[in-house]
């Protein structure tokens, strides 16, 4: 609905003054807003571990608030933020739901005419690769089983590349070490 409004009209399809709303700018923005809890509270949690006595040292030595969160806090949760973007990025690879209302579930990419080049597929309709697999298998439209087998080893190798890089960002941060209390 936010998305039909005549003040978002030039993120999305647009015809004779009809706002449709479904464009890859759409569902993006509904993504990263599902996407941003996961990253907030790692990224909270990851300060929250921070003993205050080292933001005090910090302040001791004449560091300005933003001059201590810029060079010791910030790289210090790095891990945590790193995380929380990684599990948000996979919490957005397996949302089909949005996809389907805000990209109009179409199997092929309609750009929008008359836009320049990265702006007419953007602001056109589409399709995922969640999605492609339920349509491309044999309960779906297009019954084409191998092409969903291999789309959805796709989708599992991706998934397993972002647990492989949570892991790795994880085992470095214990490498770096911790905070004596």
């Amino acid at each position: 609905m936010i998305f039909t409004s005549t003040a978002l009209g030039f993120l999305s399809r647009t015809s004779e003054g009809v706002v449709f709303g479904r464009s890859f700018f759409a569902a993006s923005s509904m993504l990263a807003l599902e996407a941003l809890p996961l990253v907030v509270a790692s990224t909270r949690e990851g300060l929250n571990a921070i003993p205050r006595h080292v933001r005090e040292a910090s302040y001791a030595v004449g560091k300005t608030k933003a001059a201590t969160t810029r060079r010791i806090l910030l790289p210090t949760a790095r891990p945590q933020i790193a995380t929380g973007g990684m599990l948000g990025l996979g919490r957005i690879i397996g949302d089909t739901a949005i996809i389907l209302v805000l990209l109009g579930a179409t199997q092929n990419f309609a750009p929008v005419e008359g836009a320049p080049f990265p702006l007419d597929y953007l602001r056109g309709a589409g399709t995922s690769l969640t999605n492609f697999v339920y349509e491309a298998s044999p309960t779906g439209n297009l019954n084409q089983p191998e092409k969903a087998y291999a789309a959805a080893f796709v989708l599992l190798m991706l998934v397993l590349a972002l647990n492989a890089g949570t892991d790795l960002v994880h085992r470095r941060a214990k490498r770096v070490g911790t905070w004596s209390h």
